[in-house]
């Protein structure tokens, strides 16, 4: 067992650093992802502003959602927002057309990604291709949306009181950590699943997606905390950077997302390829036998 675990994380390293070269693949999806980042949440913010009946609370929302999953980035989003939130329509409409481009663009490089990480012997059609990004884009949009209610949800079921106990959710130790921690990494690992079976041109893999993206929530949760720590507590190493410090802090935090969001597809290919092995070994048996 410890064994073979070790030599699958091997091969994960072997793939990843030399045969895949996965960080250069992370390093152009994260360039788009950024390209998209600003129009993403400007058009959540105009999205959530009507459907809230509030632009206030809508910003409130998205800067949380922003402050938990993007390390180092509330600061200048907020001033972002600030400078746009009085024309929500307007930007509304500019960040749909904006996130139209750089979001077919993220789709293309991720679609490449995927393709070439779980052994797909062609790509799709240019239309086919078209298509199915014209479905990605929509839902991932939702995803993001489901969870910035979720994170605005959740900020007022933790701070509500538990009768008798006189003391607020957040402060039990277990539920606070469950709801703090599990509910994001359900979330993202129902995307990341959703992502590593629909995007790569071959079927019948949905259970090393489901292991793949459930590793890949747990590091990005993982490292999340613990790139929240950093910034918080070493934050003068990035005064060098000037005011350019929380863009800075950005770029890092989006490659390395897309860094362990490949690991994860990495992770599900090589399961799928042990099980596919398994299943020709079993096959020849039967047929030798």
């Amino acid at each position: 067992m410890i064994r073979g675990g070790l030599r699958l994380a091997v091969l994960i390293v072997r793939r990843t650093f030399s045969l895949d070269r996965t960080s250069s693949m992370a390093a152009s999806i994260s360039f788009f992802a950024i390209l998209s980042f600003l129009p993403f949440m400007l058009l959540a913010a105009s999205v959530l502003g009507h459907v809230l009946a509030s632009s206030e609370t809508a910003l409130k929302d998205v800067l949380a959602f922003i402050a938990q999953n993007f390390p180092g980035a509330a600061a200048a989003s907020l001033e972002t927002f600030k400078n746009t939130s009085h024309s929500e329509t307007v930007y509304g409409f500019i960040a749909a057309l904006g996130l139209l481009w750089a979001g077919s663009k993220v789709f293309d490089v991720t679609e490449y990604a995927m393709n070439k990480i779980w052994r797909c012997r062609r790509g799709r059609t240019f239309w086919a291709s078209k298509l199915i990004a014209f479905v990605c884009i929509p839902t991932m949009m939702i995803f993001v949306l489901v969870s910035i209610l979720l994170t605005s949800i959740m900020r007022a079921v933790q701070h509500g009181q538990i009768p008798f106990l006189q003391m607020s959710i957040i402060e039990v130790p277990v539920i606070g950590a469950v709801i703090s921690f599990l509910a994001p990494v359900l979330i993202s690992t129902l995307l990341f699943t959703w992502i590593f079976y629909l995007l790569p041109n071959r079927w019948g893999h949905l259970r090393s997606s489901f292991y793949g993206a459930l590793l890949a929530a747990l590091l990005w949760e993982a490292a999340k905390l613990l790139f929240d720590y950093y910034v918080r507590n070493f934050e003068q190493a990035f005064t060098v950077y000037g005011s350019f410090t929380s863009a800075i802090l950005l770029f890092l935090w989006v490659y390395y997302s897309a860094f362990v969001f490949l690991i994860g597809a990495e992770f599900g290919s090589l399961l799928q390829a042990v099980r596919e092995r398994q299943l020709r070994i079993e096959a020849e048996k039967e047929t030798s036998g």
